[in-house]
């Protein structure tokens, strides 16, 4: 299961759960919510390949990429956790 908890799998998942909080907040906090947090959830998911399977092993042993891979795991819990409050 770690092979699937990639930093390029998170944003994938974080954007999809951006976009379809925005889609569903429409009816409650309108046009412009929606698409903020749609546009927000694009970006995320542009920005899903960072090349992890790429990297050396010292790569990804540096502080860097620790804190992109904490930031990561925040984004999708916080974006599920804005999903089950729109929901």
């Amino acid at each position: 299961m770690k092979k699937f908890l990639t930093i390029e799998n998170l944003h994938l998942l974080t954007g999809a759960i951006l976009i379809l909080s925005g889609i569903l907040s429409y009816q409650k906090d309108g046009l412009g919510a929606t698409l903020s947090w749609a546009i927000f959830g694009a970006m995320y998911i542009s920005m899903s390949d960072i090349g992890e399977s790429k990297m050396s092993d010292n790569e990804k042993a540096a502080l860097n990429h620790k804190v992109r891979t904490v930031a990561a795991y925040l984004g999708a819990g916080l974006s599920s956790w804005l999903l089950i409050t729109i929901l």
